[in-house]
């Protein structure tokens, strides 16, 4: 078979997209590289893409190191003035911010960010694909705010996506993802803010969005469950009851669309079972919360090891199981949600994102059986992980101020205790520290500053598990010259896949 042929096949395996042979196509890909003379790089970049696909579909880091490498090689034989730089900037960024979600690494997307913006200076005001560069840009911004915490890291990504939408007009095929980048990015400042002008915006964004999308549009799905983020974020703030359903129907309206098969089918049950669980918190019905974990369940079958999102779907489930531990007392859930914390917390090494909200997460599940049976021990360790989570969010980090105020009521519940004074003095220091971050109209400023007693409210804050995120990393609309910006990529209605050179 000639190296053409094999180029040929791997092409249209890879545009095809059903459900092609991914092994297959890596390995004709290969075999074209080790027989076809340069110039190689749209080689490059397709075996790169392919492996960074296999990646998405079996979670083994080899192959998104290698297609990172692919990448690099592709870039380095585009000069400067090459038409196709800009492309091999982009194709290069978004693999290596998948890096980053993967593991943390700031480098990963700091590089990610200064290869976005090398990519925009290569398109002038009225190049066609301004605006996807535009929306790249942000969304790595946007994931390195979530990181780090910096304000002006989500004022400039809100920024760039306004301008991004500023050049879609209303017939533009990209605006209804621009719009769906811009809400996103707003909604997320409305929770580290709480300015209720971003989320009452970001709803509207969202709505218009999906009012571009008609009942048989493909993605229409992906709409659907960005709005039911944005009206579920909503009622966290104000506790309207019709938010709580809007969303929950915005998102069993998505799960309906994704077939059995879709790989955002997972993301989805999760996002469902999240809100169907604050709904059994808001109202007690025991039908939700069953409902709950056996969807969290189904997602867990979808993320099996070594999935990267497998660590996510353990920490969802252990959340539900651990709550109706505390509505229905069964001692074997309790040790089943810990359980599954420990095994969620063993897949994140410690420069991971998201591993200080598994050790949150832990923590809090110890801390609730030591309330239910008073083995000191299991106090001592909560203290202990709340301690190891606060250390690794500095005063920048936007979830800085929870993790003091977990770490207070631990302190305190274990005063209450055992009676030492100065477990009492440091949790109404760390309680003073982290009202002093949370000036109004900070939506968390009025959280009861200690425990509350069981069974006092129908949903006692105590030191709370962080209720698994809703996952708002969807694989989005293509467009014509194809991107991807952020969950972790953040919202994945900009990911586009790669654009070949």
């Amino acid at each position: 078979m000639s190296s053409s042929r094999i180029n040929q096949d791997g092409i249209e395996a890879k545009l095809n997209n059903d459900s092609y042979d991914t092994d297959k196509s890596i390995k004709l890909l290969r075999e074209a590289l080790a027989v076809y003379a340069p110039p190689r790089g749209r080689l490059l970049t397709e075996l790169a893409a392919i492996l960074e696909t296999r990646f998405r579909e079996q979670g083994h880091i080899q192959d998104l190191n290698e297609a990172i490498e692919l990448f690099r090689e592709a870039l380095a034989r585009h000069a400067p003035t090459h038409p196709d730089r800009s492309i091999s900037l982009y194709n290069l960024a978004t693999a290596v911010q998948i890096r980053f979600e993967q593991q943390g690494d700031s480098k990963d997307i700091d590089e990610a960010i200064a290869l976005h913006r090398k990519a925009l200076t290569l398109q002038g005001q009225s190049h066609p694909d301004r605006g996807i560069s535009l929306n790249n840009l942000a969304g790595a911004i946007r994931r390195r705010f979530e990181q780090q915490g910096d304000s002006k890291d989500i004022d400039e990504a809100i920024d760039l996506h306004r301008e991004a939408l500023a050049l879609q007009g209303s017939s533009h095929p990209g605006r209804s993802t621009s719009l769906c980048n811009l809400a996103s990015a707003v909604n997320i400042r409305f929770e580290h803010q709480g300015d209720s002008k971003d989320i009452d915006e970001a709803i509207e964004l969202h709505r218009e969005a999906l009012a571009l999308q008609g009942p048989s549009h493909p993605d229409r799905s992906v709409f659907l469950n960005n709005l039911g983020i944005a009206v579920y974020t909503r009622f966290e703030q104000r506790g309207d009851p019709k938010d709580m359903d809007d969303a929950i129907a915005l998102f069993r309206e998505a799960l309906t669309l994704f077939r059995p098969s879709h790989p955002d089918r997972s993301k989805s049950l999760d996002n469902l079972a999240i809100a169907v669980h604050t709904r059994f918190e808001q109202r007690g019905d025991s039908k939700d919360i069953y409902e709950a974990i056996a969807l969290h369940i189904e997602a867990l079958v979808f993320r099996a090891p070594p999935h990267p999102d497998h660590s996510r779907c353990l920490n969802n489930l252990a959340i539900a199981v651990q709550t109706r531990f505390e509505r229905q007392g069964d001692s074997n859930d309790i040790d089943d949600a810990i359980e599954l914390h420990r095994e969620a917390l063993a897949l994140f090494g410690p420069s991971h994102p998201d591993y200080s909200t598994s050790l949150n997460n832990l923590a809090s599940a110890v801390n609730t059986r030591f309330e239910q049976q008073g083995n000191s021990k299991d106090i001592d360790e909560a203290i202990a992980l709340h301690r190891e989570a606060l250390a690794l969010r500095g005063p920048s980090h936007p979830d800085y101020s929870d993790s003091l105020n977990n770490l207070a009521r631990a302190v305190h519940t274990r005063f209450e205790q055992q009676g030492d004074s100065k477990d009492i003095d440091e949790a109404i220091a760390l309680h003073r520290e982290a009202l002093a971050l949370r000036e109004p109209p900070h939506p968390d400023r009025g959280e009861p500053l200690f425990p509350v007693p069981p069974g006092a409210t129908p949903a006692s804050p105590g030191t709370r598990p962080v209720t698994g995120r809703l996952d708002d990393r969807m694989t989005g609309p293509a467009t014509p010259a194809g991107t991807w910006s952020a969950t972790k990529p953040g919202i994945s209605a900009d990911h586009y896949g790669h654009v070949l050179d």
